[in-house]
């Protein structure tokens, strides 16, 4: 059983579990990040998705990515970000959007909405409603009916229209900007050479190790 390290949220990270482990479980049931939500299991509903931040020049390029189909060796050497990680003393614009345009009844599919948004905000594609709710595209909710999170997507287009124009910036440039509009937290500033100096440490016996629990031990919503 290897010890994997990575950056998880503002924090270092290391556990010690099978790599085929998927990620949700190691989130939710030993770890305790309970907003990520354990829903189809199959990668159809977007409720356990989480941003993964890969090494890109000086700075991380990210992705949504449903941690119910990723082997936790996989998350190894990456920065994952959980929508507790998106969280700040004010709510940011994407939650603020939700709350405002109806976006949120039940909650269950809110975080991976929250994660998407801001995954579509990082990503550089343009900035548009259409672009928006086809990053959208891996997100089911069965409550709204989807209207109210279209005019969420809207809302967050027309408010940042500086983004739009950014197509050609780097990954860490796009960064900075979030982090200065408050979509982001500062931490995300951090987090390229915090993540560099981890991939050069030895993580085998890593003070604080996270460690895997009896099969079947499985944590209520």
């Amino acid at each position: 059983m290897a010890t994997e390290s990575f950056l998880l949220n503002a924090r270092e990270q290391a556990i010690s579990w099978p790599p085929g482990t998927v990620l949700l479980d190691v989130l939710r049931d030993n770890l305790g990040f309970k907003g990520t939500k354990d829903g189809c299991r199959e990668g159809d509903c977007g409720a356990c998705m989480v941003l993964l931040g890969i090494p890109e020049g000086e700075g991380l390029a990210y992705r949504t990515i449903n941690s119910c189909l990723l082997p936790v060796g996989e998350a190894a050497g990456r920065h994952i970000v959980t929508v507790e990680g998106l969280n700040q003393p004010d709510l940011s614009p994407v939650q603020q959007a939700l709350i405002d345009e109806g976006a949120i009844q039940c909650g269950v599919c809110t975080p991976g909405l929250v994660i998407a948004l801001a995954g579509f905000l990082l990503s550089g594609a343009p900035l548009s409603e259409a672009d928006g709710v086809a990053a959208l595209g891996g997100n089911i909710c069965r409550c709204t009916g989807y209207v109210s999170i279209r005019r969420a997507i809207a809302r967050l287009c027309g408010q940042f229209p500086g983004l739009a124009t950014d197509g050609g910036a780097s990954s860490s440039e796009r960064t900075s900007a979030l982090v200065a509009l408050g979509i982001l937290p500062p931490y995300f500033l951090e987090a390229p050479p915090r993540l560099q100096k981890l991939l050069e440490t030895p993580s085998d016996g890593a003070p604080g190790a996270a460690r895997r629990k009896p099969r079947g031990s499985r944590s209520p919503v």
